[in-house]
């Protein structure tokens, strides 16, 4: 009666009739029986939609439509429903939604005016309505018993709290007190989980929470509810109406006792330990030469940036004392400076004309080992710092001397810098042929073709070692040894462009 009161639904015994009692004390709509029957066939436990075959999906009403959330001025309405899937090839349901929302008291509020009008006709339905009013009881959600064993298993029913898009909509749009829709769900519990199923067969999974990282919270609420809590979201699960026992402080005891002292590692096997201590060192070792790579290729970066900043903190430097030198002969002698200036500037240009002869040189020397060429680098680099430095010392000298020096003296030291420049520039047109020599000498000894007689023969060893290795002790003593002549007499008859010949000497050595 409450729940027609707040529909503005009234029904007459006499008539059998659904009439809706506006603010004006009218009746703004009547239906017939049949709207009674729909009304009434919507009710818990009833099904919503069935389809054509028994393998299709049923719809099962959950929970009736609830009461309008206002008395006037429009409303909503929600209607909860129990999805049964579909069996073996039969078809999915229209309806896909498992709570349905409508809208409910659309009509206008009434005025003051209207409140009493409205007073004298309720009044005069409750006395003609002799009606009682439908009982609603709440089932269970399926026909199987509660399971229970100790730090394994507990199995029950229960409701949750439907925390969706729908019930966020609801509570912008409905006042304070507006009572949360609840869904029948199936609370399984095992030594790690608690988790929530939607349907009978634990298939349709709702929720799911780690007991090692959820806490149990109890609740005032006279349903006797509790909150499963974690860091990222919460879910709270009330007591069915027809379940029996302390459903609070039960499954209170259980958690604890489920997550404290039943918990427990599962054992392992030894052929798993060790295949599991095998894929751990394999994938130690593999970050160890990652690591390595990693190491290697940042001391090879590094090496390169510091020889590359040491290259231009010394092109710096120079340039510095060339300036203030340059500075303080301009000051004293400008006519001295620019002569020297000029020549500088024309022996510098030939110097690097030359040098960058070397570089080309250095770089095909580069090509044949590439050991040879970093130890040249690191040479070539000492070098240039130290003539970096005696340049230094020698502009300062220079730049003493020359503000000093009257200007009769300027021929006399012109000339002198040319010589020291030609010296300079036969050092270095000298250290090209070294090279160029050093480079056919190696080409020589690499493309040598010999003759593999010669290292059977020995009995000319005496000779053959003189001949070729009189300059160097260490080869002069293997090759005068009886069992090594024939190795060291291979290696130097055939060089490195020709190894199969070379292999072919080492195997008649062997041989012999």
């Amino acid at each position: 009666m409450k729940r027609q009161k707040q529909k503005n639904i009234h029904i007459k015994a006499n008539q059998g009739n659904i009439q809706t009692t506006g603010s004006n004390g009218n009746n703004n709509q009547t239906s017939n029986n049949n709207k009674l029957t729909e009304e009434i066939k919507l009710s818990k436990g009833s099904i919503y939609e069935e389809g054509e075959n028994a393998d299709d999906c049923k719809m099962i009403i959950v929970q009736n439509w609830t009461p309008c959330s206002v008395a006037c001025g429009g409303g909503n309405s929600l209607l909860q429903l129990k999805k049964i899937p579909a069996k073996n090839e039969g078809k999915d349901c229209k309806t896909k939604e498992t709570v349905l929302k409508k809208e409910c008291n659309t009509h206008p509020c009434p005025t003051v005016e209207s409140i009493g009008k409205e007073l004298k006709t309720l009044k005069e339905i409750r006395k003609n309505n002799n009606n009682k009013p439908i009982p609603v009881k709440t089932v269970r959600m399926s026909d199987r018993p509660e399971r229970y064993e100790k730090c394994n298993l507990k199995e029950t029913d229960a409701f949750m709290e439907k925390n969706d898009e729908i019930k966020k909509n609801n509570s912008k749009k409905s006042p304070k007190g507006m009572e949360i829709p609840l869904i029948p769900i199936r609370l399984v519990m095992n030594d790690k989980t608690l988790t929530a199923y939607e349907d009978e067969d634990s298939r349709e999974k709702k929720t799911t929470y780690l007991l090692e990282e959820s806490r149990f919270i109890k609740t005032d609420d006279i349903r006797k509810c509790f909150i499963i809590k974690n860091n990222i979201s919460q879910s709270k699960f009330c007591m069915l109406s027809a379940a029996k026992g302390d459903f609070l402080e039960e499954w209170f005891y259980d958690f604890n006792l489920f997550k404290y002292q039943c918990r427990k590692e599962r054992e392992k096997s030894d052929k798993f330990i060790v295949e599991e201590k095998k894929l751990e060192k394999e994938y130690q070792e593999k970050i160890n030469s990652v690591k390595m790579e990693l190491v290697q290729s940042k001391a090879e970066a590094v090496k390169i940036s510091f020889e590359e900043e040491e290259r231009k903190k010394l092109e710096k430097k120079i340039n510095q004392f060339r300036k203030m030198s340059f500075s303080a002969m301009e000051k004293e002698l400008k006519l001295e400076d620019l002569l020297e200036k000029e020549e500088e500037f024309k022996q510098q240009s030939e110097s690097e004309t030359l040098e960058q002869q070397i570089a080309q040189e250095k770089k095909k020397e580069e090509t044949l080992i590439k050991a040879i060429r970093e130890k040249e680098l690191e040479s070539q680099l000492n070098v240039a710092k130290s003539q970096a430095e005696k340049a230094i010392s020698e502009i300062r000298k220079n730049t003493q001397s020359q503000i000093l020096q009257q200007r009769q003296k300027i021929a006399k030291r012109l000339l002198e810098i040319r010589q020291k420049n030609k010296r300079k520039n036969a050092q270095l047109k000298n250290q090209i042929l070294s090279i160029r020599s050093n480079i056919a000498e190696r080409l020589k000894t690499i493309n040598r073709k010999g003759d593999l007689t010669t290292c059977m023969d020995s009995k000319n060893m005496d000779n053959y070692c003189k001949k070729y290795f009189i300059d160097n002790f260490v080869k002069m003593n293997e090759c005068n040894t009886k069992s090594s002549f024939c190795y060291v007499c291979c290696e130097n008859e055939f060089g490195e462009l020709h190894v199969v010949e070379r292999d072919e000497c080492y195997s008649r050595c062997d041989k012999n």
